[in-house]
């Protein structure tokens, strides 16, 4: 991802249809290896936890329209997000400038606060 940033610049207004694409296609593929991954996961634990509800074997149409629309909108939501962190001064991009309190307790207090 830096690779991708730092040698297509700074101004995604210029991006080319090729660069937009590769965005698109890197941002899908990352949401269904997570997919993947909750499916097995669930799969190991799936014995723990017990079925309340109605049961879903087959997503009809339209579940598909809302997780289609869920992952249209990830797709642009983490264009902006990456377009903020660009802009924004106060985002680390050099590997020399990492330490442990930028980047592991940064990490850690986002999800803890």
């Amino acid at each position: 991802l830096l690779y991708f940033l730092q040698s297509y610049g700074q101004s995604y207004s210029n991006w080319s249809k090729l660069q937009t694409l590769w965005w698109i296609v890197v941002t899908l593929l990352g949401l269904e290896i997570v997919s993947r991954s909750v499916f097995v996961i669930g799969k190991l634990s799936a014995r723990r936890i017990s079925n309340r509800g109605k049961h879903l074997d087959k997503l009809e149409t339209t579940d598909i329209f809302f997780i289609s629309v869920n992952k249209l909108s990830t797709i642009f939501f983490s264009y902006q997000w990456l377009r903020l962190m660009r802009q924004k001064s106060y985002f680390i991009w050099k590997l020399n400038e990492l330490n442990f309190l930028n980047s592991f307790v940064a990490c850690v207090s986002m999800f803890i606060f």
